[in-house]
């Protein structure tokens, strides 16, 4: 499992006219996040947020960008495309390489960064129902969906299954996104540095 505190998901710290940004900057400072993986934006994108013009400007995001710390992989929603998977990698060794806790965001933190959930929850041996817990999170917070509910079931059958199931590839789950790693050009060292990381 990953250890308590390392790892967050979630929506955009940053982004300009999104109401959540401001309550989002500030769970960042209050959880100590060291190191930012930005799924959504290119480092071009990024750089028009990070400016005291941008009314949802984060000083302590900025910071994070400064020191290195940040990295920007303008990705695609298509998670069994390519490019996706390549991209990512490059994300989760960067995280191998630099220190937590960890922020995984696009912009509503619920496509890619769910995704990328899964991924390090099936990785570190996550049962699937913490998984589906963690991943429907997304629509209760930023939705108000309720679980329990037809609309519930309809979203986690229509976005989670198969996502689960593709990191899967017919095995169990840890070994699926050990495999999923591999392809995309992550070597097992990474990965074992990555897993030393999160635990």
């Amino acid at each position: 499992m990953i250890k308590s505190k390392t790892v967050y998901r979630g929506s955009h710290p940053t982004r300009k006219g999104w109401a959540r940004a401001p309550y989002v900057a500030k769970l960042l400072q209050e959880a100590k996040v060291q190191t930012i993986i930005n799924m959504s934006d290119t480092k071009d994108e990024l750089q028009a947020f990070l400016t005291t013009e941008n009314p949802e400007y984060s000083a302590y995001y900025n910071e994070i960008a400064k020191n290195g710390n940040v990295i920007c992989l303008g990705m695609s929603v298509d998670f069994k495309s390519d490019e996706f998977g390549k991209k990512l990698v490059e994300g989760l060794k960067f995280a191998a390489s630099h220190r937590g806790p960890y922020y995984f965001h696009c912009n509503e933190g619920k496509d890619r960064t769910g995704f990328v959930g899964i991924l390090l929850g099936s990785l570190m041996g996550a049962k699937k129902s913490v998984m589906l817990d963690d991943y429907m999170k997304s629509y209760e917070n930023f939705y108000g969906v309720k679980k329990g509910t037809k609309k519930y079931t309809v979203i986690a059958e229509t976005n989670f299954e198969p996502m689960y199931a593709y990191i899967s590839d017919g095995k169990t789950a840890q070994e699926g996104a050990r495999n999923y790693l591999i392809k995309n050009g992550m070597k097992e060292s990474e990965i074992d540095a990555l897993i030393a990381n999160l635990k």
